[in-house]
Order: C-alpha cells, then structure tokens, then sequence
C-alpha cells in the first residue's frame, strides 16, 4: 500500500519496477508500434452517398512491422479489408527507412447500399503486423437510398 502522501508519477514508477519494467525496455516504448498515416481523399465530412456510385476513400499507412491491413467501419461494424497495393513514391521520399513506403498507398469503396439510408460514423482504421490499431480518420456519411 501506498503511503497517503505518494504522488500519482511515484506510485506509476513503483509499479513499473514491480512489473520488471524499466524506462528504455520495450514495453514502454509501444508508442513507436503504432501505425499511422494520412487519408488524402475524400477530404470533406459530411461526406454524401447518392445512388450507386461509391466514395473512395484513398490513403496511405505505415508501421515499423509493417500494415496487415486497412479496414473501413461504419457505425463500429466492420464493412471492409484491404491490404496496401497502391504505389506511394510521395510517402517513399518522406519515409525512406520504411521498406513498405513505397507501395504504402490504399483505396477503399464505400456506396450508399453498404450503409443503408441515413447518418453513419464511418472510420478508417489500420492495423500494425502486431496487431496495434490507428484510426486514420473518421466521417459522418449521409446515404440516400440507392
């Protein structure tokens, strides 16, 4: 038991020594894992979808063990997978110590049949080697009916 007057920074360092962790181990350094990236288009939210044309959601990840993949949800319920195919010399140049930069790049449809008439939270959300998860951006979607 802590004594009543231990700080909350004491009693996390306490606790991370009990755990055999130690500032530098890997186990503090989890933050690096995640994966991140950008989605270029579409830029805007709301974002509508009329009849059966889809949006296309065009992005690209990275992580330092690599994307297993992209997936796209709406309302929390996953819709679909992809896994980075598109070529990305722009991220290569900007990252170029990962080996993937270069075909970093995804692209994921979405029509108002796949959500159903009505306001929907759509994410897009990519999903380390390791399994770490990032949301790379969220939307509402407005359908219509198709």
């Amino acid at each position: 038991m802590c004594p009543p007057r231990a700080s909350l920074a004491a009693v996390i360092v306490l606790a991370l020594l009990e755990a055999g962790c130690e500032r530098g181990s890997d186990r503090l350094q989890k933050r690096s894992d995640l994966p991140f990236g950008d989605i270029n288009t579409p830029a805007e939210s709301p974002l509508e979808l009329r009849g059966s044309a889809p949006a296309i959601f065009l992005g690209w990840a990275l992580a330092e063990d690599g994307i297993a993949e992209v997936n796209l949800y709406v309302d929390r319920r996953l819709v679909r997978s992809t896994a980075l195919f598109l070529r990305s010399p722009d991220v290569a140049r900007v990252f170029p110590t990962f080996a993937t930069a270069g075909t970093a790049g995804f692209g994921i449809e979405l029509a108002a049949r796949d959500v159903g008439p009505g306001r929907h939270e759509v994410v897009v959300q990519a999903r380390s080697n390791r399994g770490a998860t990032r949301d790379l951006r969220r939307y509402e979607v407005i359908a219509s009916a198709p």
